[in-house]
């Protein structure tokens, strides 16, 4: 994943969360009312209005930020992927060669907390943002009846952390640390 990815899929969501902006301004305005002829707001009155939208809103930012962390998944498990490419080059050839097979066909099935954890010598400012997000996104993801709800979060707070960490990222990967090759 590249950040544009990110990027893309945040300003998807505050065109969105600004379009119930101008859509509220339409029930103060009798001048702006005729913006909501022929949409569903047409037949709603400004108290219906203003709870469907709440509603909506929170909705939107949960969809986003499960949206979000699913790309930043994905992204995680292609560097690991390609970080694990080394295995190729073990001999003999194809003891190698199935070594990355089982690890490429079973990397889904990986604990997201446990890959988010490969990264922290790497993301020391970002990697227990990264889990408390997890675990937000884990509780929408499962209808939000796992467990206690998680520390809220929204998807400013996760646009920057996911950036942050992609950033963070890249730059000890372009830059190695003799630090970063300890084992804590």
């Amino acid at each position: 994943m590249s950040q544009p990815d990110i990027d893309k899929i945040y300003m998807h969501y505050t065109i969105l969360r600004d379009s119930l902006k101008v859509t509220g301004r339409g029930y103060k305005s009798p001048a702006q009312s005729r913006l909501l002829k022929g949409t569903i707001f047409e037949v709603q009155t400004d108290g219906e209005y203003n709870t469907n939208s709440l509603e909506t809103r929170n909705e939107l930012d949960d969809l986003i930020i499960l949206s979000m962390f699913s790309v930043f998944e994905t992204w995680m498990h292609d560097l690991v992927l390609n970080q694990m490419g080394v295995l190729k080059t073990i001999l003999p050839a194809d003891f190698g060669a199935r070594l990355y097979e089982y690890v490429e066909k079973e990397i889904e099935w990986w604990k997201n907390k446990d890959v988010i954890h490969f990264f922290k010598c790497m993301t020391p400012g970002t990697n227990s943002k990264m889990l408390q997000i997890k675990d937000y996104r884990d509780w929408v993801a499962h209808g939000k009846k796992i467990g206690k709800k998680p520390i809220n979060t929204d998807p400013e707070t996760v646009y920057t952390a996911i950036s942050s960490f992609i950033s963070e990222t890249d730059l000890a990967l372009r830059h190695p640390n003799p630090q970063h090759h300890s084992h804590p």
